[in-house]
């Protein structure tokens, strides 16, 4: 059990990086960064459309196994009975 007056240990200050350097950054133009903003919302939306989309397509094809793996039976079947639907 601590006792209250027990103190903390003492961190060493934290190395400064002596070989970086401060960069001016240009000042920011506020209608370029709402345009980049609108932009990049829009892009966002566009890729989650297609997302979305791609992801019923392939749980479809999922789905779809099963009945495509039984048409090949089927097919192989007839074709070696010479039979036609």
């Amino acid at each position: 059990m601590r006792k209250i007056n027990d103190k903390e240990p003492e961190m060493p200050p934290a190395e400064v990086d002596q070989d970086t350097e401060e960069i001016e950054a240009p000042p920011l133009d506020l209608e370029e960064l709402r345009r980049d903003y609108l932009r990049l919302k829009a892009d966002n939306l566009r890729l989650k459309t297609r997302h979305r989309k791609a992801l019923k397509r392939y749980r479809r094809e999922l789905e779809l196994r099963p009945y495509q793996a039984e048409l090949i039976e089927m097919q192989k079947a007839l074709e070696e009975t010479g039979q036609r639907m």
